[in-house]
């Protein structure tokens, strides 16, 4: 697609539909539902009450504070945009091997990669019949989701995906693993060390393929579309216009890359508006800790920061787009949130004398890794909060997961939360825990939440079968499963943390928001009360400043909660997730849904006895 293609783009967006349907919308489909691309993934197990779980985590109402524009885009929206650059015959802004398209590869049963060419030798296009017979030989869902996996090394020896997709891909089936692997834990130790930027990396797989303006507005008019029929009611999503993340083509600057994706979003919501979806969306600028070259001094770091914000106040000022905040990502373990303060005190500095419904909103990516130069992961979230929290910006915290490593006293807690998970908070005293950790009972005063997403987590080796040490020896096969279960955002909301779930980069980790709470509640213990609290903080975290709008928003997520605690089916679901514990209003609540239930079928049953009895004597009167 040519950049001046945005209008075309805008057209087909108009038809209203997300490029990407998303799996189990029109639902009652069991828990074997459809994600990306059409792929299979058995969620739960197989109990049919376990479907009744998957389908109360897809009903109910869900935010996304913590996604980044570069790893979202669908295998359905890169196959659409691959498509429109082969008809136009402008491969310029598609870079699968090389610098211009010329071929792409098909993938045989037996693990053989042909390569089906679109171009000559001498760059010319080949024929347009040659074409069209290419493209359908290449651009087949299975085919393109073989390509788009070989282009994330998901096949390869980093398993970006978890245990039940490795099951699908017979390369990764082997037998026996009950005896734990020297090498395989060695390996995937060694792996850890670079763990976050390899996940990183991942996105420059993606990105050229859609590394222009048209892509951007599409993938987020796709974007939003997608999330509104999973029932994820507001997204604040992460844009990075100096040029890592998507849109951002050469020779644009900040403005055309936001008012693309700006664009995408108005258009969804108000075709979303018209189909009666609820569906919001905020702007999050994204401050590179690092640009891709790694060689990069810190003072271009830091400059390239301060423009930005010095931007994204200016645009704010001007009422343009729905920008709601401010971001730092990237290489925290080389780059201390303490470099970019200066950024910071720009977004600070405005919203002193900003009205509170313009002000901007702060988070930081901090605690997800180890380290981050000399300070540990802690001391960087610690950092975070001082450097970005005062009375007039509300701020979180992306990923915070070394929050667990402040205090001995915490440690040993998150142990006790593992080994005596239904009596353990009989077990530890919180005033002293609280004591212990000036962290933690800072982050719980000021309410600052920690954006949590569990499977991008394991993926980075934030999160291990070992965590909070360092140290962990299993199995490849057995890792996801035990590495889920020492995910410590359970154990954080119930101790009063603010925590909300996220997918982080859901094309990347082949993930959503319905699919992140699953796996907590298959592996970590994950309660209906742990998950409506989450949900709640999701939204009361937002940093939608119109306070009337966000009232509506929270009103709205409450009335369909009450709605589904008073459905049956629903209720057997949550009773199963609290592990078989309801209250006595929600027992009285089925017990008079099941009676009245019970006395309309009886009735119904005598009215069809009397309707039948009636048509028999009516008969045999009119013979």
């Amino acid at each position: 697609m040519s950049i001046s293609a945005l209008s075309t783009a805008s057209q087909e967006a108009q038809k209203g539909l997300p490029i990407s349907r998303s799996r189990a919308i029109q639902s009652q489909k069991p828990v074997s539902s459809i994600r990306f691309g059409g792929q299979v993934d058995t969620y739960a197990s197989e109990s049919r009450i376990s479907d009744k779980v998957y389908q109360l985590f897809l009903k109910a109402p869900k935010n996304e504070l913590h996604v980044h524009q570069g790893g979202s885009s669908s295998v359905e929206f890169l196959s659409y945009c691959l498509r429109k650059a082969l008809e136009e015959n402008n491969a310029r802004t598609i870079v699968p091997f090389k610098d211009r398209l010329d071929a792409l590869p098909v993938f045989k049963p037996d693990g053989k990669v042909e390569m089906v060419r679109f171009r000559t030798t001498y760059g010319l296009p080949i024929s347009p019949d040659a074409l069209r017979k290419a493209m359908d030989k290449v651009l087949t869902l299975e085919n393109l989701r073989n390509y788009y996996r070989y282009q994330l090394q998901i096949d390869n020896q980093r398993d970006y995906m978890d245990t039940e997709d490795l099951a699908e891909t017979t390369a990764h089936k082997r037998p026996g693993q009950e005896i734990i692997s020297a090498v395989e834990s060695a390996q995937m130790r060694a792996q850890r060390a670079q763990g976050l930027e390899a996940y990183r990396a991942t996105s420059g797989k993606i990105n050229p393929h859609v590394k222009n303006n048209p892509a951007a507005y599409l993938l987020a008019n796709d974007y939003a579309k997608t999330l509104a029929l999973e029932n994820v009611r507001y997204s604040e999503y992460r844009v990075s216009p100096s040029g890592n993340g998507i849109g951002g083509a050469t020779g644009s600057n900040i403005e055309d890359v936001l008012s693309a994706v700006d664009q995408g979003f108005r258009d969804a919501t108000h075709q979303l508006r018209q189909r009666t979806l609820s569906f919001d969306y905020g702007l999050l600028v994204l401050f590179e800790r690092q640009n891709r070259s790694k060689a990069e001094p810190t003072d271009a770091k830091v400059k390239r920061a301060v423009q930005l914000a010095k931007d994204v106040v200016r645009l704010k000022k001007e009422g343009k787009y729905n920008i709601v905040g401010v971001d730092l990502a990237g290489d925290e373990a080389n780059n201390p949130v303490s470099d970019f303060k200066e950024a910071f005190d720009i977004i600070k500095a405005y919203n002193k004398t900003a009205k509170p419904e313009n002000r901007l909103g702060i988070t930081i990516h901090a605690g997800e890794t180890t380290h981050s130069k000399s300070l540990k992961g802690y001391e960087s979230i610690a950092e975070a909060i001082r450097i970005g929290l005062d009375e007039n910006t509300p701020l979180r915290i992306g990923h915070g997961l070394q929050v667990v490593n402040s205090s001995k006293a915490l440690r040993n807690a998150f142990e006790t939360y593992r080994k005596f998970p239904n009596d353990w908070e009989k077990r530890i005293d919180k005033k002293a825990l609280l004591q212990a950790s000036p962290l933690l009972k800072k982050i719980i005063e000021n309410g600052v939440v920690l954006e949590m997403c569990p499977k991008s987590n394991l993926q980075t080796y934030g999160i291990h079968p070992g965590f909070p040490d360092d140290q962990f020896s299993v199995s490849r096969a057995e890792y996801s499963s035990r590495a889920y279960s020492r995910h410590p955002a359970v154990f954080l909301s119930r101790l009063g943390v603010k925590v909300a779930i996220s997918s982080d980069n859901r094309t990347i980790s082949n993930t959503d928001v319905t699919n992140e709470f699953v796996k907590l509640f298959k592996y970590a213990g994950l309660t209906y009360n742990d998950f409506k609290t989450m949900v709640m903080n999701g939204f009361e975290g937002a940093f939608m400043a119109n306070s009337s709008k966000k009232a509506a928003m929270l009103d709205s997520a409450r009335k369909r909660f009450k709605k589904l605690e008073q459905s049956p089916t629903m209720l057997k679901a949550i009773e199963y997730m609290n592990g078989g514990k309801l209250d006595y209003r929600a027992r009285l609540r089925l017990f008079r849904k099941n009676l009245l239930h019970q006395i309309g079928t009886y009735l119904n049953a005598v009215a069809e006895w009397f309707s039948n009895l009636w048509q028999r004597l009516f008969s045999r009167k009119s013979a």
